[in-house]
């Protein structure tokens, strides 16, 4: 059943073939309902209209959806800062053009108060989830980064114990995260009661 949806989904978001379709569906019922009643208005007049429209729209919807599900899974997660995020457009998605979705966002984390620490998200569209731990010591400005292997484990990376930038040193160290801990430990104390 997935690959019915996965197929469907390419075939009506992600090309201009099921666009093509739809049009050429509307074209045929509209032809036989003017063969049965002559006043009606020419098909094509109808059927190009629909594959311009859909052409124009359609293809952007996957854009859409992937920014109101991001902004669904964030919502309501007091202890999830969102450091930035950056609207995508595309020049041959025009509806992109008028009001252009989020297509990163960068968000940053606490770590399990037990580890310390930050967790980095960055989520794209059209990518998979990059997830890395930070760990910023704030008194000698550095800081350690580690992502995840293969089998998902986190090594450290070759940045190791490097200076950190301006901005990192805004985000880690000037920024009060106690509002984002104390949320956190809220929702590891609820989780704990509902097991």
């Amino acid at each position: 059943m997935d690959i019915v949806v996965v197929a469907a989904n390419w075939l009506f978001l992600n090309s201009v073939y099921g666009i093509i379709a739809i049009a050429g569906l509307v074209y045929v019922i509209l032809r036989a309902v003017r063969k049965r009643v002559p006043t009606f208005p020419n098909p094509v007049v109808i059927a190009i209209p629909i594959a311009i429209i859909g052409m124009l729209t359609i293809p952007s919807i996957p854009r859409y959806q992937f920014e109101k599900e991001t902004l669904a899974q964030i919502r309501g997660k007091n202890w999830i800062r969102v450091i930035s995020q950056t609207q995508w457009g595309d020049l041959t998605e025009p509806l992109t053009l008028i009001r252009a979705p989020i297509g990163t966002f960068f968000l940053v984390l606490p770590e399990n108060p037990m580890t310390g620490g930050y967790r980095e998200v960055l989520i794209r569209y059209g990518e998979r989830t990059r997830v890395s731990l930070s760990e910023p010591d704030c008194t000698d400005s550095t800081i350690s980064h580690s992502e995840p292997d293969d089998q998902g484990v986190f090594r450290y990376t070759a940045d190791f114990g490097r200076r950190m930038t301006a901005s990192e040193f805004a985000i880690y160290c000037e920024y009060d995260w106690s509002r984002e801990k104390e949320a956190l430990l809220a929702a590891l104390r609820k989780d704990e009661r509902v097991q």
